[in-house]
């Protein structure tokens, strides 16, 4: 991890997951940074997006069933280890997940459609927000970083710039920071 300026952070273990979270995000917007230390390339708003465009495509005989069962089985994967997506659905996950390829291809339009509009950006952010805080008050990194990841993922994706979330990161935790005392 890159160290940044921590002159006005406490060292003293309290905030430990602070600082964690502060340098994990800094390492996931720094350019150089090895790909295997970037934040993910899609969340599974996106992959729902793209199993409703590839529907279209297959309903338009652009293309054929085996992209589409690809894209599932990807947000299948996402899902059974996607703590946002669990915690926005709630016990309601298990309705939705495994999602299956019908042959009724309308049907499962609209269960994409369904799950789309639940875990839009709109609602992933909000509580992107709320987990990390909830981690950051007694929490693990290994929750940290796959929340910042995605926190990442979805900023981009609704819009903001990697350099101009890399900047914002760098001044609110390292330039910025009031003095702890």
């Amino acid at each position: 991890m890159k160290k940044g300026n921590l002159k006005n952070w406490k060292i003293d273990g309290t905030e430990e997951l602070d600082l964690f979270f502060a340098q994990r995000m800094n390492e996931l917007l720094f350019d150089y940074t090895l790909d295997s230390y970037k934040y993910y390339a899609l969340n599974i708003y996106l992959l729902l997006f793209e199993a409703r465009s590839r529907l279209n495509k297959i309903k338009d005989d652009l293309t054929n069933d085996v992209n589409l069962k690809d894209i599932v089985d990807e947000i299948n994967l996402k899902a059974k280890t996607d703590i946002v997506t669990k915690s926005i659905l709630g016990p309601k996950y298990q309705i939705y997940f495994p999602l299956k390829i019908e042959n009724d291809k309308s049907k499962f339009r609209v269960d994409l459609e369904i799950l789309s509009n639940k875990l839009s950006l709109n609602q992933l952010i909000p509580k992107l927000f709320e987990l990390i805080e909830k981690e950051l008050d007694s929490g693990s990194k290994i929750k940290l970083n796959i929340l910042a990841s995605q926190l990442v993922t979805a900023l981009i994706n609704v819009g903001f710039h990697q350099s101009y979330i890399y900047h914002q990161v760098n001044f609110y935790f390292f330039k910025g920071r009031l003095p702890q005392n």
